[in-house]
Parts: structure tokens; sequence; C-alpha cells
């Protein structure tokens, strides 16, 4: 069954509402770039042809596909180098993420969950949390995965010294495992 329409979940003080403001109180960086990726994801649902529901699904696991990072130890988002500790942090993330909303959203779409917990899962089994490979991957975390990783390039972020350009973003993305045409599809927006 298909639940209210994110915009409107995040107004009506929904459980999504609420872990959104959590991210927004946290970071305002943080929430900006769920913000960016859900306007991704709603580009991607539509050029997919998607359903209404994994189109809700691809959107709500957008906005919070880094909800666990709610949990770092908030100088982490202004080093320019992280140390191996902070690297833990880092792949621990989308467990986090998929735990933290598994018991703040009761209901929350298993769709939903999965991009939390596997937008960093490569087809090749490179990727984290799980090293995951191929059709083990829910095909939404993937197009969330590709998506929210060229906007994490194309941003500025403390530990790189500029922004990454669309072309340089899509090279990168290609070098990172992500499939070639999830990469294409990007290439046509920007």
């Amino acid at each position: 069954m298909l639940v209210e329409d994110p915009r409107e979940s995040v107004c009506s003080g929904s459980p999504l509402g609420a872990i959104l403001l959590q991210m927004k109180a946290w970071d305002e960086h943080l929430y900006r770039h769920a913000r960016l990726t859900a306007r991704l994801a709603v580009r991607a649902g539509e050029t997919l042809q998607l359903s209404r529901e994994d189109r809700f699904y691809l959107i709500t696991g957008a906005l919070l596909h880094d909800v666990g990072k709610i949990f770092w130890p908030k100088e982490m988002s202004f080093k320019p180098r992280l140390t191996a500790a902070d690297l833990e942090w880092v792949r621990d993330h989308p467990e986090n993420g998929y735990r933290h909303v598994q018991a703040r959203w009761p209901g929350v779409p298993g769709a939903t969950l999965d991009i939390i917990r596997q937008h960093h899962e490569r087809p090749d089994g490179s990727g984290y949390p799980l090293g995951l490979t191929g059709r083990q991957i829910h095909p939404l975390a993937t197009v969330v995965g590709a998506i929210e990783a060229y906007a994490a390039m194309t941003e500025a972020r403390a530990y790189r010294q500029h922004r990454l350009s669309p072309p340089e973003a899509l090279r990168e993305l290609l070098q990172g495992g992500h499939p070639a045409r999830l990469v294409d599809l990007i290439q046509n927006w920007v």
C-alpha cells in the first residue's frame, strides 16, 4: 500500500519528517545533500518510468540514505582527512541509518530500508556494509547509490579542494563500479 507523498509527510509531523528534522539539526549540509539526492531521485524515477510506489521508495530512500551519519562525532563532517577510526564510522553509517529508521518509523517500507542499508553496495562486491553483489542489491539502492555519489562529488566538501565537474564526477562513477546505464542516465540530465 502506498503511503502519503514524502513532501506532505515532512509537513505533517510524520516519522519521515521527524527523522529529516533530526538530520537538519545535526548538520545543515547533511540535510541539503539529502534534499539534492531526493531531487535527483525524482528525475530518476520519472526517467526510469517507475511505478508510483517505487518512486515513493526511491525518494524516501534518497532522503534518508545518510541518516546514519547523525551518530558520527560532529567534527567528522569538517575534517580534511579521515583517520582509520573515522573510516569505521563511515562504513557503519548505512547499518546505523537502517536501524534508526526501522526503530523510528513503524511500518517503514522495506524497500526504503534496503536503500538506506545498501546505497554503498556495488555490483562487483566492493561496497559496504555487507559486500553484496549483483542481484543481491535492491535495484533502487543501486539507483540511489549512483545519484547520491554524483551529488556528493559535485558538492563542496571539507576533504576535497574543489567540487568535481559533471564530466569528472561521471568518470568517477564509472571507475567506482556504478552501472554504466545509470551513469548514462545521469549524464543525460547534466
